[in-house]
């Protein structure tokens, strides 16, 4: 059965409820901390990153998702048999 699959990225802070309840693809943005290097909302919560914030020697930085991020996430999505896909993200 094909879909038309939905895809953002982590700055649109979508509501987890709402992420499952329409099935949308979040591809995370980097942030880096220090000397470490994390994807936001896999390997760090909003509320961990604002626990971690006032320890930091230098404030965090972010970076957006790769071209390889986007196009692993839509080839999974083609393989999973989407017809199309809606992608919408920051300028």
């Amino acid at each position: 059965m094909s879909f038309v699959a939905l895809v953002s990225d982590s700055t649109a802070c979508l509501h987890p409820q709402i992420v499952t309840q329409h099935g949308i693809q979040v591809v995370p943005l980097y942030i880096t901390m220090g000397e470490r290097t994390l994807r936001d909302g896999i390997d760090i919560t909003p509320t961990e990153f604002y626990e971690q914030l006032p320890g930091c020697a230098t404030l965090p930085t972010t970076s957006q998702p790769s071209a390889g991020d986007f196009a692993a996430v839509y080839q999974a999505l083609k393989e999973r048999g989407a017809a199309g896909i809606v992608s919408v993200h920051l300028s």
